[in-house]
C-alpha cells in the first residue's frame, strides 16, 4: 500500500513473519538522473530465551554463563532461595556474570530472559545450584548437668549443646576441650579434648576438679568450625551453676532489670540467695546479697531482679551467681554491659541575681547547680513575670516571657531586654537538656527604675579557668 504525504511516500508490507528478511528496492524514473535506493528489511520480535546455561556456585559467589540470541542486546538474571518469595535481578549486556553475596552451602534457584527493543523473551526453565560449604558456626546454648551411668550408677558431667545456628555446610563431627578453670587461660592446644560425632550433641565424662571450662567446635567437609564461647561449671553436686541467659536491661536513669532463664546445675528451689556484683567509671565495685523471695517470675518463665539507686548517663557492668540453701556460691555469670538513660538536671541554678544595665533591661545570673549526680545541661530556662503576678503558676503563659539560652562553659548568664520602667519582677532560672527541664530557682525580685542607672561597680572577681573571670 502506498500513502502519499507532502515530499513524503510511505509504502506499508503487508503479511510479513517474524524474523523474515526482505530487501526493499525503491526508484525514481521521474528525474533526469533515475534514482535507487536499496533497504534491507529484518522482521522483529522479543528474542528467544538464552541456551546453554552453565552455572558454576561457589563459597559466596555464582559465575553464571549462557548463549545469547543474536538479536538480543541484553539479559535479566533471577535468583532467590527456595524460602524467598521475591526473584533478586541482576542484568548483563554480555553473555556471563557472576553473583556475589550468596549464603554459603544453600540452594538457590537461577531463570534468564534476553531483552531487544522489542521487549523481553520468556524466561528460560529454572535451573538449581548449591554454594560450596564454609566453616561453621559455633555450637550454642552449652548446659551441663549431673548424671549418673546406666548400669554402675557412677555420678557424671554431662556437656549439652546444640548444633550451630549456622553450620555452613553437613556438621561431620564436634570436639569437646575441656580444662581445670584455673588452667582457663592455656593455649587451647593443652586443654583436653574427645571428638564425638555428629549425630551427639553431648559429652559425658567423670571429674576430678571442682570448677570446669569447656568450650565446643563443630567440623564439616570445609573443616574445623567456630569455637563456641567458654562455659564454666561446677562438678560438686548441689553447687549453682551458671544462670541461663542472663540480660540486662535499663529501665530508667537510676533503674536496671537483670533476668535469666534457669539456674544450671541445681533446681531453683534449691536457690536462697542471689549475689550481684557491678561497678561504674564512679564506683567501686559493690556487692550484695538478695534473698531469692524477692525475685520475681514472669510469665514467660524468666526471673527478674530490679537494682536501683544507680547514677543516670553512666556505664556499668554486672555480673551475678546464685547461692544454693546450704551456702554454697555458684559460677558468677560473664560481666554485662549496659549504660543508664540521661536524666533532666536533678538540681536548680542557685544565687540567683539580677543587675540593671538600663532603664529596661537587666543583666541575670546564677550559680551552676550543685546536684549528688552528673546531669548533662545543655540551656537555661529564663522566666521572669511582673511581681503582680506572682501567684500565677511558674508556667510559660501570656503573662510569663521566656529566653531560651544555649548553655556555654562557664558562662551562667542572660541579658533581658525590653522591659517596663517602674515596674517588679520575678526571675527564674532552672536548668534544662533534651530530657526535660529541671526545677526552677527561687524568684529574684527586681524593680525597674525611670533614671538611668549609675555605671556599675565591679567588688569581686571571680577565676573560673585560664581564660575566663566573673566580674560581680
Amino acid at each position: 500500500e502506498t500513502f502519499e504525504q507532502p515530499h513524503r511516500t510511505t509504502y506499508y508490507l503487508r503479511k510479513v513473519q517474524v524474523n523474515q528478511t526482505a530487501r526493499c528496492r525503491v526508484s525514481n524514473d521521474v528525474t533526469l538522473q533515475p534514482l535507487q535506493h536499496t533497504i534491507n528489511i529484518v522482521v522483529l520480535d522479543p528474542p528467544s530465551p538464552p541456551t546453554d546455561i552453565v552455572l558454576q556456585p561457589d563459597i559466596t559467589t555464582a559465575d553464571i554463563s549462557w548463549r545469547k540470541p543474536f538479536d538480543a542486546t541484553s539479559s535479566l538474571i533471577y535468583y532467590k532461595t527456595p524460602q524467598e518469595s521475591s526473584w533478586r535481578l541482576l542484568t548483563s549486556a554480555g553473555s556471563s556474570l557472576r553473583v556475589t553475596g550468596l549464603a554459603p552451602f544453600t540452594s538457590y534457584q537461577v531463570k534468564l530472559a534476553c531483552v531487544n527493543n522489542v521487549g523481553p523473551s520468556a524466561n528460560s526453565s529454572e535451573r538449581h545450584m548449591k554454594t560450596l560449604e564454609f566453616t561453621a558456626g559455633a555450637p550454642a546454648n552449652l548446659r551441663a548437668e549431673h548424671v549418673r551411668a546406666a548400669g554402675t550408677g557412677t555420678e557424671l558431667i554431662k556437656l549439652s549443646w546444640e548444633p550451630p545456628p549456622r553450620p555452613n555446610g553437613v556438621i561431620t563431627s564436634y570436639t569437646v576441650y575441656h580444662n581445670d578453670y584455673s588452667s582457663r587461660n592455656q593455649m587451647l592446644s593443652y586443654w583436653s579434648k574427645d571428638t564425638v560425632p555428629a549425630s551427639q550433641t553431648s559429652f559425658q565424662w567423670r571429674w576430678s576438679e571442682k570448677m570446669i571450662v569447656a568450650k565446643v567446635q563443630a567440623a564439616n567437609g570445609y573443616g574445623l568450625g567456630n569455637i563456641s564461647h567458654p562455659y564454666v561449671f561446677p562438678t560438686e553436686p548441689g553447687v549453682p551453676g551458671l544462670l541461663t541467659d542472663f540480660r540486662l536491661e535499663v529501665i530508667s536513669p537510676r533503674t536496671v532489670n537483670m533476668s535469666w532463664t534457669a539456674v544450671a546445675m541445681v533446681d531453683v528451689a534449691d536457690v536462697s540467695a542471689y549475689l550481684v556484683q557491678y561497678n561504674s567509671s564512679l564506683l567501686s565495685s559493690k556487692s550484695a546479697e538478695v534473698n531469692a523471695s524477692r525475685v520475681l517470675r514472669s510469665y514467660d518463665g524468666r526471673f527478674y531482679l530490679t537494682v536501683s539507686s544507680l547514677e543516670p548517663d553512666t556505664g556499668y557492668t554486672f555480673r551475678m551467681a546464685a547461692k544454693s540453701n546450704k551456702g554454697r556460691v555458684g559460677v558468677y555469670t560473664s560481666p554485662l554491659n549496659c549504660r543508664t538513660f540521661r536524666a533532666i538536671p536533678s538540681a536548680c541554678p542557685g544565687n540567683v541575681k539580677v543587675s540593671p544595665t538600663s532603664t529596661r533591661s537587666v543583666v541575670v545570673d546564677w550559680d551552676y547547680p550543685v546536684a549528688p549526680e552528673l546531669t548533662e545541661i545543655n540551656r537555661y530556662y529564663i522566666l521572669y513575670r511582673e511581681t503582680r503576678l506572682s501567684s500565677a503558676p511558674i508556667v510559660p503563659s501570656q503573662d510569663n516571657r521566656a529566653a531560651f539560652l544555649q548553655k556555654s562553659s562557664y558562662n551562667q548568664f542572660a541579658d533581658i531586654q525590653g522591659l517596663d520602667e517602674e515596674t517588679c519582677y520575678d526571675f527564674y532560672v532552672c536548668a534544662s537538656n533534651t530530657i526535660g527541664n529541671g526545677s526552677f530557682s527561687e524568684n529574684a525580685r527586681f524593680c525597674m527604675m525611670t533614671q538611668e542607672v549609675p555605671a556599675p561597680t565591679i567588688s569581686t572577681i571571680d577565676v573560673l579557668n585560664s581564660t575566663s573571670v566573673r566580674l560581680r
